[in-house]
Formats: C-alpha cells, structure tokens, sequence
C-alpha cells in the first residue's frame, strides 16, 4: 500500500510530506535528490501534466491524498512563484487530474489547503495511516511541530522554475 499526495504545485505536498517523514514513513518527494526503495509515501506535481504516471499505478490497496485549493487561490500561488501567465492549462489539467484520482479504486482523501494545519486535516490523516496500517505514534507530535512552521525554500522553488522553463 502506498500513500500518494496529489497537488497542482504549490498546494502543501513538501509540508505535509515533512510531517509524514517525521512519523518515519519512507518519503520520495519529487524535489528530493535520491530515489527512495519501496517508498511509503509519494508526491510529484508532474502528475498534473503526466497523470498516466500516477493513474496506471493506483490499485484498491492505495491512498491518494488531494490537496486542493480554489482556482483564484491557486492561480495567485503559481504566479507568485512563476510569473504572471496563463495557466488555463494547469487548471484544466488539474481538474482532470482530480476527476480521474475518483474514478480510480485507490482510497481518496481529499485536503482542502486552506484547511491543512487544521485540526481536521490532522483527524482525515491521522485515519488515513491508520487505514494505510502505518505507526500514528509520533503524528501529534509532528503535527504539532509543523503545523506552525511555514518554510520557503528558495532552492526548491528555484527547481519548480527551471521545470517550467522559466
């Protein structure tokens, strides 16, 4: 069983990945440097653009974890970090993207970003490890830890740019 965590850039996946990696689940986020061997969590962006990727893998045994945001919100978010564009083609990707996670048989968990340090995204992914048969033992406190911490890494959102060819 894998946990996949599904954004359209920018949406809380190194955030949330953060937190799952302190609870010791193994995590290949797209921006880490090294491929983790059977890896307990994965999320990559590229999956708005590449969703066969992700679509072709999902089996009954999976998790998908969606974190969304409103179209206004998450243009606002990409602009700040790509420039002012056009980005019809990413929200369209997106929502197709989220249309067919639904119609996949993995489990779906939808987080809303707005809401993502709250105490109800804590209680849908505390059930979300607990479906996934992973340890909740050290989530309060990663949770806890984290969900006060707002991180810019410009290194990271440097890599985001180049990806775009920006």
């Amino acid at each position: 069983m894998t946990i996949y965590v599904v954004s359209a850039g920018r949406s809380g996946t190194g955030w949330l990945c953060s937190v799952l990696a302190g609870c010791g689940l193994k995590v290949q986020h797209e921006w880490t440097p090294f491929n983790v061997v059977d890896p307990d969590v994965v999320a990559n962006t590229e999956w708005v653009w590449n969703q066969g990727m992700l679509l072709s893998s999902l089996t009954v045994n999976d998790v998908v974890i969606v974190i969304d945001r409103d179209r206004e919100a998450r243009e606002a978010s990409v602009n700040k970090l790509l420039g002012k564009h056009d980005w019809s083609r990413l929200h369209e990707q997106w929502e197709k993207l989220k249309a067919n996670v639904e119609l996949s048989p993995a489990i779906k968990v939808p987080l809303s970003y707005g809401r993502l340090h709250t105490e109800e995204s804590f209680t849908l992914l505390h059930g979300t490890l607990r479906i996934a048969e992973r340890d909740t033992s050290n989530l309060r406190n990663m949770w806890d830890f984290m969900r006060h911490m707002k991180v810019t890494n410009n290194t990271v959102e440097q890599m985001v740019k180049e990806s775009y060819g920006l």
